[in-house]
Order: C-alpha cells, then structure tokens, then sequence
C-alpha cells in the first residue's frame, strides 16, 4: 500500500515560536514524534509519506491507498477538517495520538478508525487487518507497551533541515499525580525506558542526518534518577566523540535541583535547557493541583538559580570552555 502519514498544523502558540522562525531561518520549531514512530512500525513492502503542515503544504490529491492522521488536542481542529478533505476524496482515515485517546467520543465520528492509546501493536495489526479486509472501527492497546521493543523512527521521512531542534524519546510516564496533567492517564505513573544503547542508536541517526540540537521529549526525564544518570553519563561520552557539537534540552520536574551529581551530568553531556515544571510559588495553589512535589521546597527561586549555577538554562553551558 502507499500510506500517506499526516501531522495537522498548529495552532499559532508560544511554544511554536512562530513569530522568530524566520530569523533561524527554519518554519517550526520541532517535529513531533508519533508519525516517523508509526512510519518505522510499517512492515517493509509498504511505501510511507510523511507530511507535517507545519513546514510543507498538503496534497489533498497525493494518490495513496490510506491516510493516517495523529494530533494533539490543540491540533484537533485542524485535524477534523484534514480528516473531512481526505474522506470527501473516498479515502479511508484513521486517527490515533493523544487527542483521540484521552477524548475518542470527540473523534469517533470523524474518522473511518479509531487508535486509542500506544500503537506499536495496535498498528501493526491493523494494517494485516486492512490488507485482508478484515479491520475494525477501533483499536485500543489496553496494556502498557515495552518501548525497549519500539524501532527506531523514520527520521529520514522528514524535512529535518525546516526544524530549529530534533526529538528523541527516552522513557514515557511519571511517577507523580499533578491532578492538571494527562501524561499519567495515558502513559501511567512507572516511567518505562528504552535502552542506553537503543537511544543513542536513534541520537546517532539523528546526527547522521544532520540534527546538531535535540530535544528529549520524555515528560518528566528524571522520573527514574538512576537510569537517567547512567544515560547522561553515555549522552556525555558520545557527544564527546563528536566534539560536544550536539546540544540537549529535555523537561524535568524541580527536583533535578536537589542532586548535584545529575545536574553536572546534565551540564557535562551538554544540556543547555530545561523545562521544570514550577506552576505556581502559591503554596495553595500547589496543593490544590496535587503538585506536591514542589510543596516541600523552601524556595522556589533559590533552585532555580541553583539549576542555573551549573551552566544550565543561562546559555553558558559549554563543555570545551567551562568545567567546574
């Protein structure tokens, strides 16, 4: 089959920077990781496209055989009149990602099926299912999935040049319960991690393919300490090889202020920014949205600068020129 995989726009955010693109002379600020995910689960034989609006246009009238759609709530939108355009032109459509999982009474009616939760199975199976004119409207992965076993994904189906950073994908799930935050509905609340040797393998791809800025997408990367140590000890010796070229920036919870040792690994394996999740200095406010993690902290300020003391998040973090 030929399957065109399709990533809606977004909308104009903060988080898209869409008003300085132009400056780094690239059109969005980094692709998402779902599709070259589900592009690399495609059993050979199958001719994949990758087209994400946010930095190509779509061809509505492209000649495949099927169209997959995956979007985030604030993609929802533009994902249903995207889904409409394709159905209208006979073509079956199916959507997975995490709007349809958290809201599938939402999408139900808009798409031929349905993808609720992680595909790695799901996928797979549905494309045999389809291929013998067998398939269902639904396909729901009702367990967690052992990500060890996930591909590497087709990097090389995007335009890797229009993007100011890359993504990666370390472990998914955290163990703490912010009542705000869907990660643990979808993902679970014990992190799930790939293998040391499996990341760099997709970090040396990206590499190869041009990436020298990357983006560790896990939602809260050091939700298993010791295996987030051991895997910036291995990020620091390979970025060492290629010269600490290579900058990293992930998101953690503000914990990551309390160890020492991992914020000079984070520095030493060349992190240049973190997202911490601070929500609010109110202390009500944090005990209201179950965020007690930050409840027991002094001073929200003093970590901050603490982070910021080893070369992190003020963009001095160079290993050639700075040592502590």
């Amino acid at each position: 089959m030929r399957i065109l995989l399709v990533n809606p726009k977004f909308p104009e955010s903060f988080w898209g920077l869409n008003r300085i693109q132009s400056i780094a002379g690239k059109r969005y600020v980094m692709p998402t990781l779902a599709l070259p995910t589900i592009a690399a689960l495609t059993p050979a034989g199958h001719e994949v496209i990758l087209v994400d609006e946010n930095v190509e246009e779509i061809d509505f009238d492209l000649p495949c055989d099927l169209v997959g759609v995956s979007c985030m709530g604030v993609q929802g939108l533009r994902a249903f009149q995207i889904v409409k355009a394709f159905r209208a032109r006979g073509k079956t459509v199916v959507m997975g990602g995490s709007f349809p999982t958290l809201t599938p009474e939402m999408c139900r009616p808009h798409a031929d099926v349905l993808f609720v939760g992680e595909a790695e199975r799901t996928w797979p199976k549905f494309l045999d299912d389809f291929a013998r004119g067998e398939w269902t409207d639904v396909y729901e992965e009702q367990e967690k999935v052992d990500i060890e076993k996930s591909p590497v994904p087709r990097y090389d189906l995007l335009k890797m040049n229009r993007y100011f950073s890359q993504a990666v994908q370390f472990s998914r799930g955290c163990p703490y319960e912010c009542e705000f935050c869907d990660i643990i509905v979808m993902l679970g609340r014990q992190p799930r991690s790939k293998t040391t040797t499996q990341f760099l393998g997709e970090v040396e791809e990206i590499y190869r393919l041009g990436g020298r800025r990357i983006f560790l997408v896990d939602d809260n990367f050091i939700g298993h300490k010791k295996k987030a140590k051991e895997l910036l000890a291995a990020i620091r010796d390979w970025n060492a090889t290629k010269g600490f070229t290579v900058s990293f920036t992930t998101e953690t919870s503000l914990n990551v202020a309390d160890d020492d040792e991992l914020l000079q690994l984070l520095h030493d394996a060349r992190f240049v920014r973190l997202f911490i999740g601070i929500e609010s200095p109110r202390r009500e406010s944090l005990e209201e949205a179950k965020k007690y993690a930050n409840t027991t902290r002094p001073s929200i300020l003093a970590q901050v600068h603490k982070v910021q003391s080893f070369g992190i998040l003020d963009g001095r973090n160079d290993c050639r020129i700075r040592q502590r």
